[in-house]
């Protein structure tokens, strides 16, 4: 608990200094001398001290045999700031697995299944708008110093979309001999043993458009809808995400409306063990 409370004091408490002492010097109200005297006097130190605080949660998570998400989840309900970059260094890492064509969790025994062609509309619209503003900036701007920083904005911003494509297409669902993942992104949503798997029927629907739930129904949607729905014969926990993990919220569910990208090949793979038996 003091560790959160020093997170959420300190850390602001940084980058406000960081901030006001780059406009004093941008101003020209203080000198380069002045601000680096600042920055070794005040910003450094805090700086040090909420680094050994992080690292002092991570280092009692890692004792406490809690895994990195689990770890990353705490020490981000922190401060939104941490859990700003922690965000950011999976949505990265992903990236970097899609350039690598890694996806998390797939293996030998275990098959991956895709979702993320339902729900490419946003990013697309995303990726024209900021290729747009950055045209319009280049030639409206008519300092050059300010145009190249928002360049450099811009193309992060492009980086930043693409990982979040990736965290969707690394982290597909996963089905192994006994349970069925469910993910959306990297958060598990549910994991349901396939021996509680009833019916399953390609059946579209378009009333949800996102990770929903009602009435012990569980829509894992796209923009598109939803394409295969699977009945359980009892109803299992799922998380639904949230960007804070205190945010998410737990429901039981005995039906599941997903949407995949070849909602065919899920059925006939849980279709196979009743088969082989």
């Amino acid at each position: 608990m003091k560790t959160a409370v020093s997170h959420r004091i300190l850390l602001p408490i940084t980058v406000a200094v960081i901030l006001v002492d780059l406009v004093l010097l941008r101003m020209e109200v203080i000198t380069w001398s002045v601000a680096v005297a600042l920055f070794f006097g005040m910003e450094l130190p805090l700086g040090l001290f909420v680094l050994f605080l992080v690292f002092r949660q991570v280092r009692q998570g890692r004792v406490d045999g809690h895994g990195w998400r689990r770890i990353g989840d705490e020490v981000g309900g922190s401060n939104p700031m941490i859990r700003l970059v922690v965000s950011e260094l999976v949505t990265l890492h992903s990236a970097w697995l899609l350039i690598r064509r890694r996806r998390h969790g797939v293996g030998a025994d275990v098959r991956g299944f895709g979702y993320v062609k339902g729900s490419m509309t946003v990013p697309m619209l995303l990726v024209v708008a900021v290729l747009i503003e950055a045209a319009l900036m280049h030639f409206l701007i008519p300092w050059a110093w300010l145009s190249a920083v928002l360049l450099l904005l811009s193309v992060y911003t492009l980086v930043l979309i693409f990982g979040l494509i990736a965290r969707q297409i690394v982290h597909p669902h996963l089905l192994d001999s006994r349970t069925l993942t469910l993910r959306s992104g990297d958060h598990v949503v549910a994991c349901v043993d396939v021996s509680l798997i009833g019916e399953v029927t390609s059946l579209k629907r378009a009333q949800h458009t996102w990770v929903a739930e009602e009435d012990g129904h569980l829509h894992l949607a796209s923009s598109e809808g939803s394409n295969l729905d699977i009945r359980l014969t009892q109803p299992v926990e799922a998380v639904l995400p949230a960007y804070f993990a205190r945010n998410c919220r737990r429901v039981v569910a005995d039906r599941l409306s997903l949407y995949l990208e070849d909602p065919t090949a899920l059925r006939q793979a849980l279709a196979e063990p009743a088969t082989a038996e």
